[in-house]
């Protein structure tokens, strides 16, 4: 795991029915101090409008990040377990990629007081303190844990890298390969890269641009024939002084956009401008 996403500690907290709110088990012990627990608790074991959603919360120069849950039965002290397992980190981490392993951690931990009264029962309970100390070593060091709990539950998780944001386009940058002269194997060939990725990132570009002209976002490319040598051997010569689309000379002409194009890419005297 890279260092901007460490996990500094690891926690568990539950609803006492005298005591109320507190750090049952944490790894490393006393690593939250009183006072920052003080201080974030009611995001920890929360009201009911922001139970069993993803919490972060920055506090004292931490990042807390936790599930709480409510698991609801009369067998309960006043009718409900509370609890929630958290990370730690320090408040500047990127913790994007940890979320989606606190929200899988709770739902494992749900599914087995459901099955087992594991959270419930105090011995049982116990068994956490080795399973977040291995938790916490192993997604440090490889990103990803795999962890026994008994004969029929084991947990997986996996820290999944996060995709780096696209480079900043500005309007003056150029698509190095995409012309108009250079088809889909050739741009795949200079650019070295895979034939099918080129394909389908072609199909997207062309969606994309489809939808931008639709709904107005961009206005349509227009081809400029350009006679770049003298002479007349070019027909229509009057017609391609970069002044007349395609549009223009195929309605000027009776000719196809398509036939158009096939007779201009065979004429080395012309250069085609798009605008």
């Amino acid at each position: 795991m890279g260092s901007n996403s460490r996990i500094e500690c690891i926690f568990f907290s539950e609803f006492h029915p005298t005591l109320g709110p507190k750090i049952t088990y944490q790894v490393p012990e006393e690593y939250i101090s009183r006072e920052l627990f003080d201080t974030v608790q009611v995001y920890i074991i929360t009201k009911p409008e922001l139970q069993n959603k993803l919490i972060t919360v920055t506090a004292m120069e931490k990042k807390l990040i936790g599930c709480p849950v409510c698991i609801e039965h009369k067998k309960y002290s006043r009718n409900a377990l509370l609890f929630n397992l958290g990370f730690v980190c320090d408040a500047r981490a990127k913790t994007c990629a940890l979320e989606p392993i606190v929200k899988k951690l709770s739902g494992y931990l749900t599914t087995l007081e459901l099955e087992s009264g594991f959270i419930s029962n105090e011995e049982s309970k116990q068994k956490l303190v080795p399973i977040m100390s291995t938790l916490l070593e192993e997604l440090n060091a490889k990103g990803e844990c795999t962890l026994p709990i008994d004969e029929s539950n084991t947990i997986h998780v996996k820290l999944i890298d996060q995709r780096k944001d696209p480079l900043i386009v500005q309007e003056y940058d150029i698509l190095a390969y995409i012309d108009g002269f250079r088809h889909i194997q050739k741009i795949s060939a200079e650019a070295d890269v895979e034939l099918n990725l080129v394909r389908i990132a072609v199909q997207n570009l062309l969606k994309l641009i489809q939808f931008g002209l639709m709904k107005g976002f961009i206005r349509r490319l227009q081809k400029y024939p350009v006679k770049a040598t003298r002479g007349d051997r070019s027909r229509p010569p009057r017609l391609y002084t970069g002044c007349h689309s395609y549009d223009e000379i195929c309605c000027k002409t009776g000719m196809s956009y398509r036939e158009l194009d096939e007779r201009l890419e065979n004429d080395p005297n012309i250069i085609v401008c798009w605008k």
